[in-house]
């Protein structure tokens, strides 16, 4: 028997309800990412004095990735649309045999076809983090999990898929000064700080397994020595206008929030340091009203345009 180390070294993902990518071209990877984790455990097992009888394993792979390419996130939206991914989790690089694409000690997860699963994810753009925590979740009856464990030796990485999937000119790293569309106008040398949270609401099948309803977006911007005109036009309570979000890779790209989504209210706090005005914008877009164009830009809609 061998040893297997404990990484999750790469996860890759394809739209879902199909083979997985037989040459790995329409695949994606983590690339630039933290550790991840793996974890198959029994899900809702039945109770009967003191046992859990276990019909049913859930598998439950996540990463946090630093790449933003646009083709990336685009397959990623088409997934959490189609409530399906195809899956490759690579769990250990020690022994991996290049020449044939397989991985015999920690072994390749495969989930493809009717073993797709759900996708759950949340975006986070701040001055200090550039993530992307995706997650991949489904349980399965007993018998079909242990079959996807026991074929995880035998799984071929097919060519185009590489461990790690490294694209270094798709990943965030530089500053940027983000804009938060018309109406919130800050200074740089007055923004304070600032994020954009963008996450995944979804339902649950009796199979833990995702169902895509909306997506949830929260953005604050924060402005330091706002005087009382400044504090009036951050706090006053009001739908705001489209906001543009570019994503700053080597061939930027953007994503659009339509205006009627987002709702804005806001707060004023002064102390001795600082006199801070903080405008928080908070809303949902259905999975409905999201389009991507030609560019790969991508816009959440709020109506049928």
């Amino acid at each position: 028997m061998g040893y297997a180390q404990t990484n999750l070294e790469e996860l890759y993902f394809a739209p879902g309800g199909a083979n997985f990518p037989a040459n790995g071209t329409d695949a994606f990877g983590m690339g630039e990412a933290d550790e991840g984790s793996v974890a198959i455990e029994p899900f809702s097992p039945i109770s009967v004095e003191n046992r859990d009888f276990t019909t049913l394993m859930d598998h439950k792979y996540s990463k946090k990735t630093y790449q933003w390419k646009k083709e990336f996130v685009a397959a990623l939206l088409t997934c959490f649309k189609a409530n399906d991914a195809t899956v490759m989790a690579i769990t250990s690089g020690l022994s991996f045999d290049e020449t044939e694409g397989t991985c015999a000690d920690g072994g390749i997860f495969k989930h493809e076809n009717a073993k797709s699963m759900g996708v759950e994810f949340e975006w986070n753009l701040t001055p200090k983090d550039r993530s992307n925590l995706i997650t991949f979740q489904r349980a399965y009856p007993v018998a079909d999990s242990l079959a996807i464990i026991t074929a995880a030796t035998d799984v071929t990485l097919p060519p185009a898929c590489k461990v790690p999937a490294l694209d270094a000119a798709n990943t965030l790293k530089a500053y940027i000064v983000p804009s938060f569309g018309a109406g919130i106008t800050i200074a740089e040398d007055q923004l304070d700080d600032w994020f954009f949270k963008i996450k995944t609401r979804t339902n649950k099948t009796a199979f833990n397994k995702s169902r895509g309803k909306r997506i949830d977006v929260e953005i604050n911007a924060v402005m330091d020595g706002a005087d009382p005109a400044d504090a009036v036009a951050l706090m006053t309570p009001t739908y705001v206008p489209d906001i543009v979000v570019t994503i700053g890779v080597a061939t930027p790209w953007t994503i659009t929030f339509k205006s009627g989504g987002l709702f804005r209210s806001g707060k004023l706090n002064i102390d001795k340091d600082k006199r801070i005005c903080t405008a928080m914008l908070k809303g949902s877009y259905s999975m409905e009203y999201y389009s991507v164009d030609e560019s790969g830009n991508i816009t959440f809609g709020t109506q049928i345009n």
